[in-house]
């Protein structure tokens, strides 16, 4: 998480050079860049290795394993620090609009990261597997990226590499930084419930949470790719100045995000349960409850996402830096107080509370801000595709999951994801996007699916 949000530090720099990459500049910002991302991996490898066992003090960790997870985080963290020294290949492919060729490499990374994990438990290196494994799918996707910038020529031309500048490098470090507090504060918010919940829980909820919350993570991840694909295109537009595009692009993207966040909320609500009841044989009791509450703060996060975006397109990020670490405090504080009482309902609570009242209305106002609109108009009238479709998805999963609540839980997982993902996908399309985006799909769709597209 820390090295994808930092990804648009350089990148950022990046686009406002790339189309003139003979002049020097843009090989100035790719070498100056390389140096703060070193200088950053290299913060984080050696913060990492020494708070490891404070870490595990924090964490309750019981004193028969906190050897094994100190080992394991110290590791990590090193891996985590060479992750984000190398990561400038990946900042090319990313600020050329070129992510996909690392999407293509990741599956690959995984069957490599798998056999790796497999022989290194073979060998008998227990837990430490998992650090080969990652150190594996590491130099694979290093290593395409490489091939790809080489073959792409996405690297300066010879003789136009220029020299790294001080002034670049307080520029660029000073902007990573930024990335950085937000991406440290994003990480307080999203993994600072374990450290709530094993505070004032027990380690036994902690896995309850774990293994209840797995489909949330994953699915969020996959809502709010349109938005984070869309960055360079975006940052583009404002490099070349282009504020008129710029607002009238962002609008219905964020629009379309949202409402696709509202298709994933659904999803939650009504499949998380009967998953973690069939994946785990039962063992694990995870309430409706939990998952609703769970739809909800996935609705809240596709709103707070994609205005946050925005800012960091622009690059003023301002008084977002500390926005996260302030979110992540408050969550902290008002969770640990009402945790014993109120349970893991309570912490979901909190977290829609927080997202909503301190990042979330921040962002929006900051969008209003930059696009000299009034607050109503992002806060509200943007919101307007997500009301249409939750409209229609709210009373057609109410009324899957009556019909579908005596069945075994797998087949409900089945039936209800295949009928509201078929379902909802149509009423997003049809509800849920601007009517300027829809005629764009149409446009681009083959002749032979256009016309059924478009009736």
């Amino acid at each position: 998480d820390v090295c994808s949000s930092d990804l648009s530090s350089v990148a950022r720099f990046l686009i406002d050079h790339k189309d003139n990459p003979g002049t020097g500049e843009y090989g100035s910002v790719l070498q100056t860049g390389q140096l703060v991302l070193l200088l950053q991996g290299s913060i984080i490898a050696v913060a990492g290795y020494l708070a490891s066992p404070l870490l595990a003090q924090i964490l309750d960790i019981p004193a028969e394993l906190q050897h094994n997870f100190v080992v394991l985080m110290r590791w990590q963290s090193v891996l985590l620090g060479v992750t984000l020294g190398t990561e400038t290949l990946i900042q090319l492919l990313y600020s050329h609009q070129r992510y996909d060729v690392v999407n293509y490499a990741q599956p690959l990374s995984y069957l490599l990261m798998t056999a790796a994990l497999w022989l290194a438990l073979r060998h008998g290196t227990g837990v430490y597997s998992v650090i080969w494994a990652n150190a594996a799918g590491l130099l694979l996707i290093r290593a395409v990226a490489f091939a790809a910038c080489l073959k792409l020529r996405f690297f300066p031309p010879r003789g136009a590499w220029s020299r790294p500048s001080w002034a670049r490098f307080k520029e660029l470090f000073g902007f990573g930084k930024d990335m950085f507090l937000i991406a440290l504060g994003s990480q307080l918010i999203s993994a600072s419930q374990t450290i709530v919940i094993s505070r004032t829980l027990g380690l036994e909820k902690v896995a309850i949470w774990s293994v209840g919350t797995k489909a949330f993570t994953l699915i969020w991840q996959l809502a709010r790719r349109i938005l984070d694909f869309s960055g360079p295109a975006l940052a583009e537009m404002v490099a070349r100045k282009e504020s008129d595009r710029l607002r009238e692009r962002f609008r219905p993207l964020s629009s379309l995000t949202v409402s696709v966040g509202g298709l994933a909320a659904v999803l939650v609500a009504l499949c998380n349960a009967p998953f973690v009841a069939s994946w785990t044989h039962g063992q694990i009791i995870w309430n409706t409850g939990y998952d609703v509450l769970l739809g909800v703060w996935l609705v809240v996060l596709s709103v707070q996402h994609g205005h946050v975006s925005l800012v960091g397109a622009t690059k003023q990020i301002q008084f977002m830096r500390w926005i996260y670490l302030l979110e992540g405090t408050v969550f902290v504080a008002l969770a640990l107080v009402t945790a014993r009482w109120t349970g893991l309902a309570g912490i979901i609570g909190c977290s829609i509370l927080c997202t909503v009242s301190i990042t979330g209305a921040y962002a929006i106002w900051r969008t209003s801000r930059y696009f000299s609109l009034p607050i109503t108009e992002p806060g509200w009238k943007w919101l307007a595709p997500l009301g249409r479709t939750l409209l229609r998805l709210v009373p057609l999963a109410i009324g899957i999951w009556w019909l579908t609540s005596p069945l075994a839980n797998w087949l409900q997982v089945l039936i209800r994801g295949g009928i509201m993902s078929v379902l909802g996908s149509f009423l997003v399309l049809r509800y849920g996007v601007a009517g300027e985006l829809q005629d764009e799909f149409v446009q681009r769709l083959p002749p032979s699916l256009a016309g059924w597209a478009g009736r």
